[in-house]
């Protein structure tokens, strides 16, 4: 065995353990993300779902005495 193909084995052998501590830390990561991610609730419905531009405006907006009137200024 000559001294190239030994600094190609040292070379790849390098190379496999270094892949092997990348796919180490990978898993790691993944499950530290995964354990620091709260779960979704299942009865919260998606964004999607919820209809927008539907809603009245709150009843505390309209004064009593005013209601089904209209509006003052106008045709008089």
């Amino acid at each position: 065995m000559s001294y190239v193909d030994a600094g190609y084995a040292i070379g790849l052998s390098t190379l496999f353990v270094y892949s092997i501590g990348l796919m180490a830390r990978h898993r790691r990561l993944v499950r530290a993300v995964a354990a620091a991610t709260p779960p979704t609730p299942a009865a919260t419905p998606p964004i999607s779902a919820v209809p927008t531009g539907t809603h009245a405006p709150p009843a505390s907006t309209v004064p009593a005495d005013t209601a089904g009137e209209p509006p003052r200024g106008v045709g008089e």
